[in-house]
């Protein structure tokens, strides 16, 4: 007979007892880390609608600055029709939703200031400090360049602020980055003998000195305005200079060169650079009067006043007195038709500069990349081997030298490009812009003589853009003679493309034009506008 092992029960409820316990207490853990999970997860989802919602809302604020009428501290357009409310911390608050459907709200608020805000500090901050003031009869109390919008997006318990520049457009200050303006053949620069932020800052009544080049140098920035005022960047709004420290002198002999709040209705800071790169002044307003700068090497620091022609005048960099290496001055006024290039009279404006009055109104080309240098026959010579881009030279009456005159096919309204010659005129023989047929190093763009009448060669045929809706081939000057598929672009060459500069003015980084394969580059485009391919938004930052 056989029995079976007739298993206990004893321990069976304790083990389901504890099993069950920890069942439970895992069940809470899941639901705690699950609710921990989806808050997490919401709040990160609040946040990403916050961001887009800011985004929305500087947008908002962008379209709203955009559609203002353009100013500047020359009064282009009256301060009284900016949009601001007085009493609040800042000139402007605009608030919304981006849609019915949204969870998320934004606040932006605008803030009209002088100048650019500094890029180490908390911008809305600092706007918040140094924002122009509301007028009681309306808009704001002065003219600003910039506007800071500081836009908050909220969705939830998320908020989210992004921060941004933007530049008012003026049709008188370009908004180019500035540059020296150096001493020919030197290591001199044009410069302020005080900074605007030392203590004292600049005032009024300052004289304008040399210093040793440097670019970085807050005191040598210099923009040549559209007006041919030259002026030192970032001088508006201060309280010396609130339309900017602009450089002055009367058309007499000796008289020194200073730095004046700007007024361009003022005609002892109108000055154009010549035929012989003399910064000469006028009295009329509309004709050069052959009173131009000129350095004083007499004095310590050396100053910069008008036809300068002091007996024993030397150089004290070259230490000699006479002019055989164009060291010393030669005693003459300036008049932009006759002298030498010297350390006296002779200025090169760094291309970051600005072009002055350049461009499509006197028919110069100025190329985009090297701003402020325009298409030039190399030393008057129509027979030369190259063609050259030299520093834009400026008149009052905006007459300019033949050498610099070109005549580009007319591009029809509403259309973006047109074909034909580019040529200028000298003595009543016109001169037209041959391409060499070849992207290779050494092969130069020159000038031929042409009959207009006659059909167009292939090598004299180019074609002309405007702004076409796209920067990559908005403003370049095309040629398809001999060019293998896609045509070639005007450009002038640059290092270290082989004898890329012109010797004679090597230290000057004059280039040679030659063409290249179309790629989109600023080197490629001439007469671009700056408010077109320069963004006038900047600095972007959250905070």
């Amino acid at each position: 007979m056989m029995f079976r092992h007739r298993h206990r029960d004893d321990g069976s409820l304790p083990l389901a007892m504890l099993l069950t316990m920890v069942g439970i207490a895992a069940t809470g853990l899941i639901g705690t880390t699950v609710v921990g999970q989806l808050r997490s997860t919401g709040f990160d989802a609040d946040r990403a609608i916050a961001l887009n919602t800011t985004q929305s809302g500087l947008e908002t604020g962008l379209a709203q600055m955009r559609g203002l009428p353009a100013v500047n501290s020359d009064g282009d357009a009256s301060a009284a029709r900016l949009p601001c409310t007085i009493g609040g911390s800042a000139n402007l608050v605009l608030s919304g939703r981006v849609s019915g459907a949204s969870a998320g709200t934004y606040s932006v608020n605008v803030y009209y200031v002088t100048g650019a805000p500094p890029a180490d500090v908390d911008q809305e901050a600092w706007a918040k400090a140094n924002h122009l003031a509301c007028a009681p009869t309306g808009g704001v109390s002065a003219i600003p360049m910039y506007a800071l919008l500081a836009s908050t997006g909220t969705a939830g318990t998320a908020r989210r602020t992004l921060t941004a520049a933007y530049l008012f457009q003026s049709r008188t200050k370009p908004n180019v980055p500035g540059g020296t303006i150096k001493v020919y053949d030197s290591d001199q620069c044009l410069a302020a003998p005080r900074a605007l932020t030392d203590t004292p800052p600049l005032a009024a009544g300052a004289p304008l000195i040399l210093a040793t080049c440097g670019s970085s140098d807050p005191r040598q920035v210099f923009t040549y305005n559209p007006t041919l005022q030259v002026e030192l960047k970032n001088s508006e709004g201060t309280t010396s200079f609130p339309n900017g420290a602009c450089l002055s002198a009367a058309s007499v002999d000796h008289t020194a060169v200073t730095f004046q709040n700007c007024n361009a209705a003022l005609r002892p800071q109108i000055w154009s650079l010549n035929n012989r790169d003399n910064f000469e002044g006028t009295t009329d307003g509309i004709n050069a009067d052959g009173k131009c700068f000129n350095v004083d090497y007499t004095a310590t620091p050396d100053v910069v006043v008008i036809n300068n022609v002091i007996t024993g005048n030397t150089n004290k960099v070259a230490g000699n007195t006479t002019n055989a290496d164009g060291s010393a001055t030669d005693g003459t006024p300036c008049s932009g038709t006759s002298g030498d290039y010297t350390r006296y009279k002779t200025f090169f404006p760094d291309p970051s500069a600005g072009t002055g009055a350049a461009g499509d109104v006197t028919h110069q080309l100025v190329n985009y990349d090297q701003f402020g240098r325009c298409l030039d026959v190399t030393g008057n010579n129509v027979g030369s081997d190259f063609l050259v881009i030299f520093p834009c030279k400026q008149a009052p009456n905006k007459i300019i030298q033949w050498n610099q005159v070109w005549y580009l096919p007319t591009v029809a309204t509403g259309q973006t490009s047109a074909q034909g010659r580019i040529y200028l005129t000298l003595n009543g023989v016109n001169y037209c812009l041959y391409s060499p047929g070849s992207i290779a190093a050494q092969q130069w763009v020159r000038v031929q003589q042409c009959t207009l009448s006659t059909a167009i060669p292939a090598s004299q045929m180019w074609t002309r853009s405007v702004f076409t809706g796209t920067n990559q081939t908005s403003y370049r000057l095309e040629s398809t003679y001999q060019a293998t598929g896609s045509p070639y672009c005007l450009m002038p060459a640059t290092p270290p493309a082989l004898n890329a500069l012109w010797t004679d003015f090597a230290a000057m980084h004059i280039s040679k034009l030659v063409l290249g394969a179309c790629d989109g580059t600023n080197l490629q485009k001439w007469n671009a506008s700056p408010s077109i391919l320069s963004s006038v938004v900047s600095d972007y930052r959250e905070k």
